[in-house]
């Protein structure tokens, strides 16, 4: 009988194992977060109806994986590095909370192989029957009547969610990372806008420029063409400054379907040395592996 209540015992502690390691994965902290956002509730109602979600949640944002960054001192790693300072009040760092991260495959098939990107295949099929085409942008000219579009679109967005009556997007003429979306006619549908430092890319901007199927199936096509395009030039991750708690559901789904997962990233000053061996190895059909130009400037370690 003894043996008969050990093994229940046994069984029933493997099956609450299982059952707590499902809950904190980070596709269920993906779920968490959109449900939370669904309720309507601020966070403190939402943890005070729901605190088993909550604390759920708060282990699967501990098991996320950890990703330290070194910062250099280029202008455009300065701007990665402002943005994994702060989300909030200088108090609650990306490490602690995450934040959306894009890992580069080391192929383009890698990237849009997979169950998981049937969704995105199809868009960017759809994308390519509206004539949709894409390029880097690199006359300061074209630059600059493009940033004054974007912020018209802005201030007369039609959901006030997205509407901003005083964008500050100026700072985005020093990057050097600009790519567009266009139409059958040569219309610009989206604009797309990275720093680049050290083997990261930060999400600068990317919005589209107007309205309409064609509009939303350039979102896709774009994201593959930033994806392969920032593979050429050496990039491994990309970050987006905005934790994955604080974006509506629809904009956490879209980044979820172009390859987005929650990742913690910590900040490492530049003044730190890394330990011998420290260099990151990232796994990516082939192991990232920073230049010797990047090892000057800053560089991914573990």
């Amino acid at each position: 009988m003894r043996t008969i209540r050990v093994r229940a015992v046994g069984e029933w502690g493997g099956r609450l194992l299982r059952e707590v390691e499902s809950a904190t994965t980070e596709a269920a902290l993906s779920t968490f977060y959109h449900q939370r956002r669904a309720s309507g509730h601020n966070a403190f109602r939402y943890s005070t109806r729901h605190p088993v979600r909550v604390l759920c949640a708060a282990v699967a944002v501990a098991r996320l994986p950890l990703l330290r960054w070194r910062a250099g001192g280029g202008v455009e790693s300065k701007v990665i590095e402002e943005a994994l300072k702060v989300p909030l009040f200088r108090v609650l760092r990306s490490s602690w909370i995450g934040m959306s991260v894009l890992a580069v495959p080391g192929t383009q098939s890698d990237y849009l192989s997979g169950a998981r990107k049937q969704t995105l295949r199809r868009k960017i099929r759809a994308a390519q029957r509206d004539g949709v085409t894409y390029r880097r942008i690199e006359d300061p000219v074209e630059r600059r009547e493009l940033l004054a579009l974007a912020d018209r679109v802005e201030m007369e967005h039609s959901d006030p969610n997205y509407r901003n009556s005083r964008p500050q997007n100026a700072g985005i003429l020093g990057h050097r990372f600009w790519l567009g979306g266009f139409g059958p006619s040569g219309e610009p549908l989206l604009l797309a806008v990275l720093p680049i430092a050290n083997g990261a890319a930060y999400l600068r901007y990317f919005r589209t420029l107007g309205h309409g199927n064609t509009f939303s199936n350039a979102r896709y096509m774009l994201s593959a063409a930033m994806v392969e395009e920032l593979r050429k030039e050496g990039v491994s991750f990309v970050f987006d400054g905005t934790p994955p708690s604080y974006l509506p559901n629809g904009l956490r789904d879209f980044q979820r379907m172009v390859g987005f997962r929650a990742m913690r990233v910590r900040l490492v000053r530049r003044s730190a040395r890394p330990a011998s061996g420290a260099v990151r190895q990232v796994p990516r059909a082939g192991a990232f592996a920073v230049s010797r130009q990047e090892q000057q400037e800053g560089e991914l370690i573990q």
